[in-house]
């Protein structure tokens, strides 16, 4: 009788032993799946934050590198223009210098003749 009892006893606890085991088993294992899954959204927010800082950062990088190829574009054609400026300065006064050296060629030529003419007479 007593062993019989001591086998229903012994029987119950190890009934409850694995229930309550298992129990924890389980409760482990769903609160090792809650963590992977927070580590997993965790990882997949610092990458969207990190892409999102990336592509605001390569945005403001472009913006910024568009901005300085433009002023160097804008000093580079008021350069040409300056230049374009001076080369018709410099045509201008070599139009004007050719025009008072054939009118000098010319004087000088109407001097000749007129000496030659006042020798001859």
């Amino acid at each position: 009788v007593a062993r019989k009892s001591y086998l229903e006893l012994y029987s119950s606890a190890s009934t409850i032993q694995r229930g309550i085991r298992g129990m924890v088993a389980r409760s482990e294992l769903r609160f090792r799946r809650q963590m992977k899954a927070a580590i997993v959204i965790q990882s997949q927010c610092r990458r969207y934050m990190a892409r999102h800082h990336y592509m605001r950062m390569r945005k403001a990088a472009i913006a910024t590198q568009c901005a300085w190829r433009a002023r160097m574009a804008r000093r580079e054609l008021r350069k040409l223009k300056m230049a374009a400026k001076e080369t018709g300065a410099l045509q201008e006064a070599k139009n004007k210098l050719e025009k008072e050296v054939e009118e000098l060629t010319w004087r000088l030529q109407l001097e000749k003749r007129m000496r030659a003419d006042l020798e001859e007479t």
